[in-house]
């Protein structure tokens, strides 16, 4: 069998978000851009490709105007994103679109030459990207696929300010199909029974922090966690666990020298499956926490993968109601 590459051009039209009062003078003028992207459909050859009604795939590379050169200037970005059929329909039909990567902002926050920038701090950002449209596959393999989207760039607190940009943009793109290679794997595929049982897991995490004001130290922060899943199906899963953090930077908040670094949590989770790759979003109560400025609620939103056997890599933003407190790094343990 044959799977189509594909490349395509996507254009954006759209505004920066003033959500937090503070930054409405940063909004003048609309934002735009385009990407240049790279996909294909998913083979078959896969459990998940079934489960997910064979998604694509692919890459691209993104350029985003801000609308403000002055200020926030412009992003450049690499990423990877999937597309999911919202119906059964073969070629045409609803999807909604997942991208992350790395986005390289020109005009970030600086002291002395650009210190009204209180939206991002740092040059190197993480980008997110998620939509919702409909694509039409028309003749000779072309495609059209308008959308509406949701895109945010932040460093996860690693430098302040860190209040983000969130652009709301309407995007075309028109998609050609370029060349064919062939498929050896797709037409060996067993479909897997579903699968229902229970897991245990056990992850350490570390990450770096600033807190407010800009240009304060840098603040390690790590973490222990030991969760419990049940997994209900080949595509879902739901847990319960307990987090132990050490934040080196809350004996600074706490204006105190002795150590009262640590925060306990409880939490519940939910993970969405792709054979050995996990996203998990989690929502967690402070039961124990000396520094109370947070707030008594945290979320964690990441993924994970199996990268031998039993042990698994994984990357999580944590935040308190959507602000982000740290960008966690981490290893663990599937038993």
């Amino acid at each position: 069998s044959l799977v189509f590459f594909n490349t395509g051009l996507e254009f954006r039209y759209g505004f920066v978000m003033p959500h937090n009062s503070t930054m409405k003078y940063l909004v003048s003028k609309p934002a735009y851009g385009f990407d240049l992207i790279f996909f294909r459909r998913t083979a078959g050859n896969k459990n998940w490709h079934h489960i997910y009604r064979k998604p694509y795939v692919g890459a691209g590379l993104h350029y985003m105007n801000f609308g403000n050169p002055t200020l926030l200037g412009q992003a450049v970005s690499g990423y990877a994103f999937i597309d999911f059929y919202v119906n059964r329909n073969k070629n045409s039909g609803f999807i909604y679109h997942w991208g992350e990567g790395i986005a390289y902002i020109t005009k970030p926050f600086e002291s002395e030459t650009n210190n009204l920038n209180i939206a991002v701090g740092s040059h190197i950002n993480v980008f997110i990207d998620l939509s919702f449209g409909y694509i039409w596959t028309l003749r000779n393999g072309i495609m059209l696929k308008p959308s509406l989207s949701f895109t945010h760039y932040s460093n996860g607190s690693f430098k302040k300010p860190n209040l983000g940009i969130n652009i709301i943009n309407a995007k075309l793109a028109i998609n050609l199909k370029t060349f064919p290679t062939k498929n050896n794997k797709s037409d060996v595929y067993a479909p897997k029974k579903e699968e229902r049982k229970y897991e245990f897991q056990t992850f350490f995490m570390a990450g770096l922090h600033q807190k407010d004001p800009p240009m304060s130290p840098v603040y390690e922060v790590y973490s222990l966690r030991g969760q419990s899943n049940y997994k209900f199906s080949n595509k879902h899963a739901v847990g319960l666990g307990i987090d132990i953090f050490n934040d080196h930077a809350l004996n600074a908040l706490n204006g105190e020298s002795q150590n009262k670094i640590t925060r306990t949590g409880l939490f519940v989770a939910y993970s969405t499956l792709f054979d050995n790759v996990s996203f998990a979003g989690q929502v967690g109560y402070y039961i124990n926490d000396k520094y109370n400025n947070d707030g008594k609620i945290y979320s964690r939103f990441g993924f994970s993968g199996k990268v031998y056997q039993g042990i698994s890599a994984g990357i999580y933003l944590k935040t308190h109601f959507f602000v982000a407190d740290n960008i966690e790094f981490g290893i663990g343990y599937t038993f």
